[in-house]
């Protein structure tokens, strides 16, 4: 009589094959949040090659402080618009990847004299994201505000 272990090779193999699909996905979870650090006062993300912030201004001071920066930067302004609410610039770096920054806003700090607007920047670089492309823009926008 030939002894078995109780599985069959079925069993064994798709076992196998879901513990390798859970592996990858956290894998490629832990890769999609790459950062989370400080910048100055506060904490910036850069998830999905998207650097995101918060800034205390308003949309149109950080719209205005955008588009100061990339002129310092010497980069080239192909598309802006802008609102009370959301406002967005396009511009493209010599090598050709495509610089996006979109401004929205986020909410108003009450309690405190003068009351302080929060807006939100993302900066996104390429297809796949530059961070420290991204963070050097970042820094120039906060030195214009």
């Amino acid at each position: 009589m030939i002894k078995t272990s109780g599985r069959c090779a079925y069993t064994t193999k798709y076992y196998n094959s879901i513990a390798i699909s859970i592996c990858l996905t956290i894998i490629l979870l832990i890769g999609c949040v790459r950062n989370v650090k400080t910048a100055g006062e506060g904490t910036y993300s850069f998830v999905d090659g998207t650097l995101r912030y918060n800034i205390e201004a308003s949309v149109a001071q950080t719209y205005n402080a955008a588009l100061k920066a990339l002129k310092q930067l010497e980069l080239p302004v192909f598309e802006k618009n802008s609102d009370a609410l959301v406002a967005y610039v396009k511009s493209t770096f010599v090598d050709g990847k495509d610089i996006k920054i979109n401004i929205q806003y986020l909410t108003k700090v009450r309690g405190r004299t003068p009351v302080k607007e929060i807006t939100a920047v993302s900066i996104h670089i390429g297809i796949f994201g530059d961070e420290n492309r991204s963070m050097r823009v970042l820094e120039q926008i906060e030195l214009n505000i």
